[in-house]
């Protein structure tokens, strides 16, 4: 009688550690933020088509990192009324480009590798 009491309470008992599903979401989150990292950074070689920026390739801080290393001009406004500013203002607006534009000037068919410094051609003899 005696173990058959203990068999049921052994059953009932729980186990400590980390419970399997927050194992699965922690294995999630890891698969997503290298997923992420990955499609940001590219892999090869990319080429500004009609309408696109840098952004739509990388990540904004990348696009300005780029834009240093190419020395390529940032703009922020629209039209006549952008006005230059540095890399270091562009950094800083990161969080307001809901509400004010920057822009790096490019050409389609501009061709940016896969490393920061690789530039498009037309930028290395400034």
């Amino acid at each position: 009688m005696s173990d058959h009491h203990h068999n049921n309470y052994s059953r009932g008992a729980k186990k400590k550690g980390i419970h399997p599903l927050i194992w699965v979401l922690i294995i999630i989150a890891i698969i997503a933020g290298i997923w992420y990292f990955f499609m940001r950074t590219p892999a090869e070689a990319f080429t500004i088509g009609a309408g696109e920026g840098l952004v739509h390739y990388v990540s904004y801080q990348e696009s300005i990192d780029r834009a240093e290393a190419c020395g390529l001009p940032v703009y922020m406004g629209k039209g006549a009324s952008a006005v230059q500013i540095t890399y270091d203002e562009a950094r800083g607006l990161e969080s307001m480009t809901d509400r004010v534009q920057v822009t790096v000037p490019l050409q389609i068919g501009d061709v940016f590798g896969p490393k920061v410094d690789d530039c498009p051609a037309r930028t290395l003899y400034r």
